[in-house]
């Protein structure tokens, strides 16, 4: 039985009071750690992008000394055919050109020749890189769509020229 006497409701009030308090630290507790955790998540990201950076810078110096060697090695073999006594008729390297992709993600320099298909010169490339397999292409030289099923020659394309590698939206 509960005694009238004894009752203070402002005690109870204030042990409510104090248990709310407690509550509330605790709860900011927990609050400051996610903090923390969401810092400390944020700066691994940071560090993982600076980290993807520099290796995409890399991966692009790659594959720029790689397509200074490959005109380099195209250079040298037409030095050699000429020193061979060979004719430019006779050349079977014939002339560089260079594929490059619309979102400028893929730049492929490729020797080909005036009677080389089109379509060889895209499946070297496809060859080369795979993931333009998953899309329908075409290809553009000097604003021009070119036949898959005709020649270098027929497409009118010459000597350094650069095909572009669109992706049919």
């Amino acid at each position: 039985m509960l005694n009238k006497s004894n009752y203070n409701p402002k005690l109870d009030l204030n042990s409510e009071i104090i248990s709310l308090k407690t509550e509330l630290y605790n709860k900011n507790l927990i609050i400051e750690q996610k903090d923390m955790m969401i810092m400390d998540l944020k700066n691994q990201l940071n560090i993982i992008n600076i980290s993807y950076k520099r290796n995409l810078s890399l991966i692009e110096k790659l594959q720029h000394d790689l397509n200074q060697k490959e005109l380099e090695l195209y250079q040298l073999n037409k030095k050699l055919n000429s020193i061979q006594g060979k004719t430019s008729s006779e050349n079977k390297w014939g002339f560089a050109i260079c594929l490059k992709s619309s979102d400028e993600s893929m730049n492929y320099p490729m020797i080909c020749n005036e009677k080389d298909s089109i379509s060889r010169l895209e499946e070297e490339l496809y060859n080369v890189y795979p993931k333009f397999k998953e899309h329908n292409t075409y290809l553009t030289c000097n604003g021009e769509i070119l036949k898959r099923f005709k020649t270098v020659g027929e497409n009118n394309i010459k000597k350094g020229d650069i095909i572009i590698v669109n992706i049919y939206e």
